[in-house]
């Protein structure tokens, strides 16, 4: 076997282009591309509130809350690229929260950087030169948006059972994040809000955002030209009524 200290009793899929990515680099990068292709880049401003104008749209930015130094920004489009804390501005978008939690694992004796690739298997493992990554929970419900012991406990005996000689590793830290996802088949949503023409969703891919985001901004500029093109299920959905 290639990988001897990775525990797959029933074989594995080698992707040879598979990979990790660190990904406040990874924004880094994609903002100073951004910003070298002429986009003008605002840090640490909240949303108050967005709208449909004739032809366009229109968003309100605060940099010191809701109620100071606010300042209406006209465009062709608005696009919401929004997380989680901005859902309490369309609460009837039919989309749920789900919590993920990760931790980082010391290195155990033996066990070196060239055993182990990144693998995934009922989460993912992810080796690194300082720790290895370990991910992710999927909790519907939760009464803390902090990390939690009982969510560390199952996400190293899930490594343990992947790779066995990580059963003595300690943990390190843990971290804890929220993600949108649809109901049903999750998939993400793309495409002007309900109620509006102008204003755009680009949101809610769950933990596919690394590999779909990607995909769907290169389509976005032709669903923005020609709004028909948008595939049906990517359209944002009202919660059913009951």
């Amino acid at each position: 076997e290639r990988f001897p200290r990775i525990e797959a009793p029933l074989g594995a899929l080698h992707v040879h282009r598979g990979g990790a990515v660190h990904l406040p680099d990874y924004t880094r990068a994609l903002t100073q591309k951004a910003h070298e292709l002429g986009a003008t880049i605002r840090s640490n401003y909240e949303v108050t509130g967005f709208g449909d104008t004739p032809g366009g749209a229109y968003v309100d930015v605060s940099r010191n809350g809701p109620f100071k130094d606010t300042e209406r920004i006209y465009a062709r489009h608005v696009i919401l690229a929004w997380g989680h804390r901005f859902i309490e501005n369309v609460p009837d978008l039919d989309v749920n929260i789900v919590k993920g939690q990760t931790i980082r694992l010391t290195w155990p004796h033996g066990l070196r950087l060239a055993d182990l690739v990144p693998t995934s298997s009922n989460g993912y493992l992810i080796p690194g030169k300082d720790a290895i990554a370990v991910g992710s929970t999927f909790e519907h419900t939760y009464s803390t948006p902090l990390p939690t012991e009982a969510a560390a406990i199952d996400l190293h005996d899930r490594a343990a059972r992947l790779v066995p000689a990580l059963a003595v590793s300690r943990v390190i830290d843990g971290q804890a994040g929220f993600r949108l996802t649809t109901p049903g088949l999750r998939r993400p949503i793309v495409g002007p809000l309900p109620g509006h023409q102008f204003v755009y969703t680009f949101s809610a891919f769950g933990s596919k955002g690394l590999l779909l985001s990607a995909l769907l901004a290169r389509e976005l500029p032709d669903y923005l030209d020609n709004p028909s093109c948008t595939p049906e299920d990517l359209l944002p959905q009202t919660r059913p009524v009951t």
